[in-house]
């Protein structure tokens, strides 16, 4: 195990570093940069599920698309319904969109 650690080298620093700043970026970043990273990463595990599922697997599964399109859809729902922001954002701190 340690001789595997060893032979990684420079590769499991950037690994820490990637997260490290994945996880300090909501506290430095702007609201604005925080909400555009949040969608990349939710678009990027979107879009791998798909690559696994019909490239590794050869599998035809929209499941995870009803679910995302659903989401969506209530949120925008949310905003057409209620002058404000929905209840889940305001708990988070956020006063705007």
């Amino acid at each position: 195990m340690l001789e595997k650690l060893k032979e990684m080298g420079w590769e499991k620093y950037i690994d820490i570093l990637l997260f490290l700043f994945l996880a300090l970026f909501p506290l430095i970043g702007s609201l604005f940069r925080v909400e555009m990273m949040s969608k990349c990463i939710v678009y990027i595990v979107f879009a791998l599920s798909l690559d696994i599922l019909w490239g590794s697997a050869g599998l035809m599964n929209l499941g995870q698309a009803i679910f995302f399109g659903l989401g969506s859809y209530v949120l925008a729902l949310s905003y057409a319904t209620r002058d404000g922001i929905p209840a889940f954002m305001s708990g988070f701190g956020v006063t705007e969109v």
